[in-house]
């Protein structure tokens, strides 16, 4: 799984609004164990303000080509999990990772105006020849359970 997310920068992240999901497209960075991703947001945005009022979170991370060849080649990582403003204890080693995979956004990540979020992750689903899924649950470690990704409401 780690060798999944090092590649990709960013990722489609669906974020609760009062009544309806909201699609953003962010920047993100994940530590090796692969517990929590860190994103960079103003804090004046939709985004922080869905986060902050219902903080559940589901990404997709991909590696499409918007080719044919995609339906069998493409892989698709789901992130379901919780996401949270950086404590000032935290904000060193998140900015760490994320300045380590996003260079060219440190002035973006740093600015006043910006905060940094993190994601504590509680699964991820890989899709890969477009219908085999696995579960991987970074507290286990451990792939399991193939078969279609459950129906959430």
């Amino acid at each position: 799984m780690r060798g999944l997310t090092r590649p990709w920068k960013s990722s489609y992240g669906s974020l609760i609004m009062p009544c309806r999901p909201y699609l953003s497209l962010m920047a993100f960075a994940a530590g090796d164990d692969l517990r929590f991703l860190v994103v960079a947001t103003p804090r004046a945005s939709r985004k922080y303000r869905n986060l902050m009022t219902d903080p559940r979170v589901a990404l997709l991370v991909d590696n499409r080509t918007n080719q044919p060849e995609d339906v069998k080649q493409a892989i698709a990582v789901t992130v379901m999990g919780v996401a949270e403003e950086c404590s000032p204890a935290e904000t060193g080693y998140f900015f760490g990772l994320y300045r380590d995979k996003h260079p060219y956004l440190v002035d973006f990540a740093t600015s006043l105006e910006n905060v940094l979020v993190k994601v504590q992750v509680d699964r991820y689903y890989l899709v890969s020849r477009f219908q085999e899924v696995r579960e991987y649950s970074p507290g286990l470690r451990s792939f399991f359970r193939k078969g279609p990704p459950p129906t959430v409401y």
